[in-house]
């Protein structure tokens, strides 16, 4: 067979893969999860967030952990104060990578920056092997709807979907 055919024929099998993935919609929102990092990392690493501390910032490693781009499914939760809290589905990057950084930094802290804002931090004390970030609250109704638009439920009829 010819190989510039060949080519062409392979080329032809692969676009709608690329084209697809080109165009999946990114939810309009930002969901970052980043390590706290220490006052002295310099800040072409680290940035600078306003938080409720004393100092009224806390400084957090600029690449995140994970972000959402990496949420493949979502389960939310009412919170006690009102508002809602969620399990949310990694896909098998972020897993590895929240498994790497739940077990080798234990007692040290994350933080969940949701919507352009300090959504909560999280304290780590155990290796997280789930694939699953935990969020006690702090969503609102409005928030988990459109979370909701964007990645599946983690349950449906009782029944995980979405398993390792």
């Amino acid at each position: 067979m010819n190989p510039a055919l060949l080519l062409i024929l392979s080329l032809l099998l692969i676009a709608p893969t690329i084209s697809s993935a080109a165009t999946k919609k990114r939810p309009p929102f930002p969901l970052s999860v980043h390590a706290v990092a220490p006052p002295s990392l310099p800040p072409p690493f680290s940035i600078r967030y306003p938080a409720p501390t004393p100092s009224g910032f806390i400084t957090l490693e600029k690449i995140p952990i994970f972000d959402e781009r990496h949420i493949i499914a979502l389960h939310p939760i009412p919170a006690a104060d009102g508002s809602f809290g969620a399990y949310f589905k990694l896909n098998s990057h972020a897993s590895r990578s929240w498994e790497a950084v739940s077990s080798s930094n234990q007692t040290q802290s994350v933080v969940v920056l949701f919507n352009n804002r300090l959504l909560t931090t999280l304290k780590i004390d155990r290796p997280i092997r789930d694939g699953i970030l935990y969020v006690p609250g702090g969503i609102s109704p409005t928030e988990i709807q459109l979370l909701l638009r964007y990645f599946p439920p983690l349950i449906q009829n009782n029944k995980q979907i979405y398993l390792n």
